[in-house]
């Protein structure tokens, strides 16, 4: 019992004090408003045409951050930063429209000078973006302050832009100016001037430059006026002269093609008369072959027989020739006499001798022909004088 009344006479011994416990809630309520606040404060929002940027205040890291949508962040450790990437255009106009509110904002027009030394007003549109992988070197070239009050703008695009259209165009004369080509030329040569000075250092891109409406003091204006109606009227006398060129050269395509056709006709009737004489002439050619073959085969023929019967002759010529040698040369022998006497023998055997008897006179004397004496007649001997011939019959030898 002692102990009991000891621990109920002791000041603030009970664990569950009713003062303590109110307390203690608003300890919990507070620290879970202050995590929700740290939460909500670390969350950052990249949308689709935005790129974002984290810095870590400790590290002095720096981070691109690609992703589209919540970002959860430290705060105070990190710093999170998002940057326009869509396409802006930049207007410097001598008239510039008036805005939504009906109120026209100054002129910003940009003055160059022509090669000639003028002073000419032209308006200058530009249409620029930021390249998202290079969105770290815009943070840092620009910083987070200018980012947010456009210096991306202020500080780079519009001066630069001005500086590189001044310089380009200061080498065109005031009539150039005037000519489209001419400055869109000069304009893209500006563009390339001012992406090599933004690109690769701030990130910043060009897309495109439109130099337009070049004016200058209102006495040359009236000069560029009429030298425009002047080229004008030229400009229309060219193209009546070149729509007259075109009808003359129309006829002349029409005359031509007629030409064309009347050639090409006479082409293929020459072609058809050169056939026909070259089928002709073919044909003369084949029988005039033909009649030299026959003649050349009659006269080979005819030339072929006489030499046979040529042949045949000299033969037999040869042969007779060799008989009659062979002969002569048998009779000219020591057997010549013999052959002769008993050819005699043989054609006095054949042969039948009649005769009519005759008288002899006393003048009559028989003569003998005797062999070498030249052919004369030489008297018997023995012989008288010649008698007279009385008869003297032929006698005939069969």
């Amino acid at each position: 019992m002692a102990s009991g009344s000891d621990l109920s006479a002791a000041p603030g011994a009970s664990p569950a004090s009713p003062s303590h416990a109110p307390r203690a809630g608003l300890t919990v309520l507070v620290l879970l408003f202050v995590v929700v606040g740290v939460l909500v404060a670390g969350v950052r929002n990249v949308s689709g045409g935005e790129i974002g940027v984290s810095v870590n205040n400790l590290s002095g890291d720096v981070r691109l951050e690609n992703k589209v949508g919540l970002h959860f962040t430290i705060p105070y450790v990190i710093s999170f930063y998002t940057i326009d990437k869509t396409e802006k255009t930049l207007a410097m106009l001598g008239d510039p429209p008036a805005g939504p509110d009906g109120a026209k904002p100054p002129a910003d027009f940009l003055n160059v000078k022509s090669s000639e030394g003028d002073n000419v007003k032209v308006d200058v549109k530009v249409t620029y973006r930021i390249e998202p992988e290079k969105a770290v070197e815009v943070l840092r070239t620009t910083g987070s302050e200018a980012l947010a009050a456009n210096g991306i703008l202020r500080n780079w695009v519009r001066p630069t832009v001005r500086a590189a259209v001044a310089d380009r165009f200061n080498e065109l004369t005031r009539e150039e100016m005037n000519e489209g080509d001419k400055r869109r030329e000069q304009a893209q040569a500006a563009l390339d001037d001012i992406n090599k000075k933004l690109r690769d250092r701030f990130g910043i891109l060009i897309t495109s430059i439109a130099v337009e409406n070049p004016s200058s003091y209102p006495e040359y204006e009236q000069i560029v006026r009429a030298r425009k109606d002047t080229d004008q009227e030229v400009k229309a006398i060219v193209e009546q002269q070149g729509a007259e060129r075109e009808a003359q050269k129309k006829r002349v395509n029409e005359e031509q093609a007629k030409y064309d056709v009347a050639i090409s006709a006479a082409e293929a009737q020459a072609e058809r008369d050169i056939a026909e004489a070259t089928a002709k002439a073919t044909k003369t050619v084949q029988e005039a072959e033909a009649e030299y073959v026959r003649v050349t085969a009659e006269a080979v023929g005819k030339l072929k027989k006489d030499e046979a019967e040529a042949n045949g002759r000299r033969r037999q010529a040869e042969a007779d020739y060799e008989g009659t040698r062979q002969l002569v040369m048998a009779l000219s022998g020591a057997a010549g006499s013999q052959l002769v006497a008993a050819e005699f023998a043989k054609r006095l055997k054949e042969m039948q001798i009649t005769a009519l008897p005759y008288v002899y006179n006393a003048f009559v004397q028989s003569y003998l022909m005797e062999q070498g004496t030249g052919g004369k007649a030489v008297p018997l001997p023995g012989a008288g004088a010649a008698a007279p011939i009385l008869n003297n019959p032929q006698p005939t030898v069969r």
